[in-house]
This record gives structure tokens, C-alpha cells and sequence, in this order.
């Protein structure tokens, strides 16, 4: 039976912990903070009590679940602990950076595979993390031309058992490119409408669409702000397109033309539908 790590126990890495629970006998967990780790260890998620790197070289699968600077940083110096053949992963939602760090780095004998779980809530930190999160969720795996394929069947089994549908394989160009539309871009455009300030009584003048335009505003800062940075060009290529889609529809409302307002929000509306995932 293989022995999985989870390195930085907050929301992703603290959910692919309770996820994993059912399936593995032996999972260790790593976090700087000792009250989540001694929560962890007295609750009987994770074997080990104290912080020890050298859980890494037991550890077959390790889940390095930390900001994109910092997973960069903590492969590049702890490598050297890495067990053998051990594959390594991460959950950080941009690659092309991530993975053109660590090819130049890596040890020859350690497979380093990038993933991206398309899950989350509101919130932050491990108090929020929850297994349900993946339930029927997507999961992006981000390969190089020479991984091996036994390496990436292994890491999909896992996922599989975290409770994700579909999992995609992928080059890293084409992961940020499509996600600086599908994740940065819903992110950005939440926080562009709360920061509008039009909130004389708009707390009680809301329905659903307004909670689900901002609910994902409630953010974590600092995360999104080296994920958006990181993938700049792709991201601000989406936003000329949003403006573009923007000045459309101005000018129709503008113009009075209701035709082409209707033929506008009804193209929406198909796309939506044929999309078939929502």
C-alpha cells in the first residue's frame, strides 16, 4: 500500500486529506502550523504528530499544496528527501511558470506531475477544508512530453478516489490559457463588481444571481495575486475579449436595438446549455 504526504494543510490540501481518509492506511501531513498539525494527528488523519521532513523520503505520493512561490521553493530545497521514484504533484492553478522552475531542478529519479482540482468554497485555511469539494469535480493533470505514463495512471487512480468525475491531461500552454478564462477571469470580474461600490441598501435588495456573481469575491488575496501575475498575458487577453463583449451589448442597449440584445443574451444562453456541465 502506498504512503501519501500532503504538504500545507489548508483548504485544498487539508480536503484531498479528509478525501483520502477511506483509502489509504498511512497518510502523513505537513503544515507550519502546529495547532493543524496536532488537530490533524488527534482526530486520526494523519500519522504523524510532529513536522519532519523525513516523512518525505517514506512518502510514495506527495501532495505539495502551497501557494506557487512557495511549492517551487519547498520542492527545490526538500527534494533531497524525496523518496526514490516518488511522484510529486501540486495544486496550483497556473503551470507554465510552475513547471518551467521545477524541469530545471528536479531530481532525475522524483516524477513531478502538476495538478489543478477545479474545487474550492468560500473561505480559507484548513477549518473550511472539506472532502465534498471534490465530489464530482473536474481535475487537470499537467504532463511533460517524457512522464511516464505509469506515473500519471497512478496519480489519476488517486484523484479518482478523491471523488472527481473527469480528469483532463494536459501541456502546461494549454492549461493556462483556457483557465485564465475558465478560474482567473470569474475571479477577477467578481471582485470588479463588489469594488463598484453600490451598496446603499443592497443588502436587502439581493437575490441569487447577485450571490452567485460575487460569491467568489470572497477571496484570498495574496493566493490570487501571484496566480493572476504569473499568467498575465493569457489573463489579460480574456479581459480584452470581456471588454470587447462588453462594448457589444452597450451598444445595443444604447441603440435600443432589441434585436440584437435578444440574439445577444440568447446566444449566451445556448452556449450555456450546449456547454452541458452546468
Amino acid at each position: 500500500m502506498k504512503k501519501v504526504l500532503i504538504v500545507g494543510l489548508g483548504l485544498i490540501g487539508g480536503s484531498i486529506l479528509k478525501g483520502l481518509q477511506t483509502q489509504f492506511d498511512t497518510i502523513y501531513g505537513l503544515d507550519r502550523d502546529e495547532q493543524i498539525m496536532k488537530t490533524c494527528y488527534d482526530a486520526g488523519l494523519i500519522k504523524n504528530k510532529s513536522f519532519s521532513l523525513d516523512y518525505l523520503k517514506e512518502s510514495d505520493i506527495v501532495f505539495v499544496c502551497l501557494y506557487p512561490e512557495a511549492a517551487i521553493e519547498f520542492i527545490r530545497e526538500e527534494q533531497v528527501h524525496f523518496k526514490s521514484g516518488a511522484i510529486v504533484t501540486d495544486v496550483v492553478g497556473l503551470k507554465v511558470a510552475i513547471m518551467d522552475e521545477i524541469r530545471n531542478f528536479i531530481r532525475e529519479d522524483v516524477y513531478f506531475i502538476g495538478g489543478h482540482p477545479m474545487a474550492g468554497r468560500e473561505g480559507r485555511g484548513f477549518a473550511v477544508s472539506s472532502e465534498e469539494i471534490f465530489r464530482n469535480a473536474n481535475y487537470l493533470l499537467v504532463v511533460e512530453e517524457n512522464t511516464p505514463y505509469g506515473c500519471v495512471n497512478t496519480l489519476e487512480k488517486i484523484i479518482i478516489k478523491l471523488g472527481c468525475k473527469r480528469i483532463e491531461v494536459m501541456d502546461a500552454k494549454s492549461h493556462d490559457d483556457i483557465i485564465a478564462y475558465t478560474s482567473h477571469m470569474p475571479h477577477i470580474l467578481s471582485t470588479v463588481f463588489m469594488s463598484c461600490d453600490r451598496f446603499d441598501n443592497t443588502k436587502y435588495c439581493v437575490a441569487g444571481s447577485f450571490k452567485d456573481m460575487t460569491r467568489v469575491s470572497d477571496i484570498n488575496a495574496q493566493l490570487w495575486s501571484e496566480l493572476i501575475l504569473d499568467n498575465k498575458d493569457p489573463v489579460l487577453n480574456e479581459i480584452k475579449r470581456f471588454k470587447e463583449a462588453l462594448d457589444n451589448i452597450e451598444q445595443f442597449i444604447e441603440s435600443e436595438d432589441v434585436h440584437k440584445v435578444v440574439e445577444f443574451l440568447e446566444g449566451a444562453r445556448i452556449k450555456k446549455v450546449n456547454l452541458g456541465i452546468l
